[in-house]
This record gives structure tokens, C-alpha cells and sequence, in this order.
């Protein structure tokens, strides 16, 4: 039921002339990832604050993106790389923000073009990774799983 509902919605939003990549709207890929990307701002703001390492951020954006390709459904390459990379911006501009206003140093202002963009190319390159790799691995058991059942057939 959702799905139609999604797919009615993104025909109306092609004739709105809204933005559709690779077939999904711009607001549903918004849709996804606004939870996931909430709450992984929020725990690296925390560990930012306690720890003071990027490290720790930089592992929270793979967590996240790795997140998303294991709970998304019907993701393909292409809507993979716009998922990651929407998920990339938005998380890297919350902790821009943050940074900008906890550190209050002037040069954090870069940070806010800076930080979204390359966090944007990290995971569009993740989930697109992630979802060949398990495409790949899909196939492999499909293949291993075919050539189990013709070889027991031919007994």
C-alpha cells in the first residue's frame, strides 16, 4: 500500500515538474534519510563533545550510510548514489553547523561548503559500493544455488 502511495505521489510530482532521480522524487529520498541522518547527527555532536575526535564523526556517516543500504528497499545503483549522497550533504552540513557554533573559530565558515560536499562523495561512493557488492553476492548465490539443483537433478 505504501508503495502505491509513493509511486502516486512521484507521478504527480513529474508532473509538477519536481525533481525525480533515477525515479524516485528529491522529497522522498529527503523522506529516508531525515530519521537515520537526525540520529546520527545528534550521537556525533555527543561523541564530538566528550571524545573530540573526526574519526569518530567519520565512522558514524559509514554506519549511517551503511545503514541506509541495508534498510531501504528497491535500491538500485543509481538511486544508491543519490541516496548516499543526499544523506552525505545533510549530515555533513548538521555537523558543519554544529562545529561552527561549538568551535566559534572563523575559518569554520568554509567548513560549511567544504564538509556537505565531501561527505555527500563519501556516500554516494559507499552505498554505491555497498549495493554492488551485495548484488554481486546475490548473484553468486544464485548461481551456486542453480548449479546445486542441476547437478542433483541429473543424479
Amino acid at each position: 500500500m505504501r508503495d502505491l502511495e509513493h509511486e502516486a505521489r512521484e507521478q504527480k510530482a513529474q508532473e509538477q515538474n519536481e525533481a525525480v532521480i533515477s525515479g524516485w522524487t528529491l522529497s522522498r529520498y529527503f523522506q529516508l534519510v531525515r530519521i537515520p541522518v537526525l540520529a546520527a547527527v545528534i550521537a556525533e555532536m555527543v561523541l564530538y563533545i566528550l571524545i573530540g575526535l573526526n574519526a569518530v564523526v567519520w565512522l558514524f556517516h559509514i554506519a549511517l550510510f551503511l545503514y541506509l543500504v541495508g534498510t531501504v528497499k528497491d535500491l538500485t545503483a543509481q538511486r544508491a548514489v543519490a541516496l548516499g549522497a543526499v544523506a552525505g550533504f545533510l549530515a555533513g552540513l548538521g555537523m558543519a553547523i554544529f562545529r561552527l557554533v561549538y568551535e566559534r573559530a572563523a575559518y569554520f565558515i568554509l567548513n560549511l561548503i567544504a564538509e556537505p560536499v565531501i561527505t555527500a562523495l563519501l556516500g554516494a561512493l559507499i552505498t554505491a559500493v555497498a549495493v554492488q557488492l551485495i548484488k554481486q553476492r546475490k548473484e553468486k548465490r544464485i548461481a551456486k544455488q542453480q548449479s546445486q539443483q542441476s547437478s542433483k537433478g541429473g543424479k
